[in-house]
C-alpha cells in the first residue's frame, strides 16, 4: 500500500521484501499453545514483528 501511494506521486519504487509469514510445518504445539493462552495461562502477551 505504502508503495504504490509512493508510485501515485512518481515515485520508482523498488520492492524488497524482508518479512515472510509461513505456517508452522506441524501446527499442533502451536495450538496447544494457544489453547493455554485461551485458558488463562497466561497474565501477559507480548507480539514483535522484528521490523525494527
Amino acid at each position: 500500500m505504502f508503495a504504490a501511494l509512493l508510485e501515485r506521486r512518481g515515485a520508482r519504487v523498488i520492492r524488497c521484501p524482508l518479512v515472510a509469514i509461513r505456517d508452522a510445518p506441524d501446527p499442533a504445539p502451536v495450538l496447544a499453545w494457544c489453547r493455554r493462552f485461551v485458558a488463562g495461562e497466561f497474565d501477559d502477551l507480548i507480539l514483535l514483528t522484528g521490523e525494527g
